[in-house]
């Protein structure tokens, strides 16, 4: 079984990730679905999910050949056919966050539940019982982050009548994307040439966005206006972007692929970098920063010149 054509095009699984302008550039067609979660393969719960970066052997990494290898967590997209839900529910030992880039979801928790669209975040701390049921006619693709590696193995699955599945337990929390005002505090992002804006779901440390306190990792959206790009920076820890609509390239003295709808590249601490709005249309991009508040003191991305 391969990715729906209608949605995805067809998959390649010859070409590895590219380094490219100091990223590491992992395109989408070449990510090979896995469909190893319990019952993925059955009806009413068909579902696949990809990796862009996992841990090592023994950790979550549902594609070690083509994704990329971290010590500090994982993340991929998963697809959920139109009508169909998770298999029972499942808990993590960390935090998991989805973000719903295509289609709609019920989330399934004990004694709750919330509706989430398009660029809706549901987040998980550890120990949440939870997950998604498709609603509407539309397949579902969402991001999932995970903010530390996990063993294989260490998820717990079970069905409602478990005694883990209790209200006491953390609950989900959810941050509506029509709730949340996008700023241009970042440098240059007023700036022709390399105008943005910048919305947050997840903060490391309490700020002036609406997001929710995550601890470990940021999490946002930024849309670059077309012909512009992002200001040359720089962080002392990893920074993740995926594509989420339009086009961009990496900035720097080597080509760059385009690089469209659901690519990914990641830059590491000390790496100045950029990307750049190919085309007419803004290029919307989800980064995820790893982080912490102890590592981020100080630091609001430092501004340099790429070589």
């Amino acid at each position: 079984m391969t990715k729906p054509q209608s949605a995805f095009g067809a998959p390649q699984k010859d070409r590895l990730s590219r380094r490219c302008n100091g990223g590491d550039i992992v395109l989408f067609e070449q990510l090979e679905p896995t469909w190893n979660n319990p019952h993925a393969r059955e009806e009413g719960h068909l579902r696949w999910i990809v990796s862009y970066f996992g841990g090592t052997p023994g950790q979550i990494n549902d594609n070690p050949e083509t994704g990329l290898l971290s010590t500090q967590g994982s993340a991929g997209l998963m697809w959920l056919q139109a009508g169909g839900r998770q298999y029972g529910v499942h808990q993590h030992t960390m935090r998991e966050t989805y973000v719903i880039l295509k289609g709609q979801v019920e989330s399934i928790e004990p004694g709750r539940s919330h509706l989430a669209g398009p660029l809706d975040c549901l987040t998980m701390p550890p120990g949440a019982p939870h997950a998604v049921r498709a609603v509407g006619s539309e397949d579902v693709v969402l991001l999932w982050c995970h903010d530390a590696n996990e063993e294989i193995g260490r998820s717990q699955y079970y069905d409602e009548s478990d005694d883990r599945w209790d209200s006491s337990r953390p609950p989900v929390d959810v941050v509506r994307w029509d709730a949340l005002a996008p700023t241009r505090e970042e440098p240059g992002a007023h700036e022709g040439g390399t105008r943005r804006t910048t919305v947050t779901w997840l903060e490391a440390e309490r700020g002036p966005s609406d997001g929710v306190l995550a601890g470990s990792v940021r999490l946002g959206c930024t849309t670059i206006e077309p012909g512009s790009r992002l200001a040359s920076h720089s962080h002392p820890f990893t920074e993740h972007f995926l594509v989420i609509s339009g086009r961009a390239s990496v900035v720097g003295p080597q080509a760059s692929p385009a690089l469209g709808r659901w690519d990914y590249v990641r830059f590491e601490p000390g790496v100045v970098h950029s990307l750049r709005a190919i085309g007419d249309e803004p290029a919307q991009l989800l980064w995820l920063q790893e982080g912490t508040a102890a590592q981020r003191a100080g630091h609001d991305g430092e501004c340099g010149e790429l070589a």
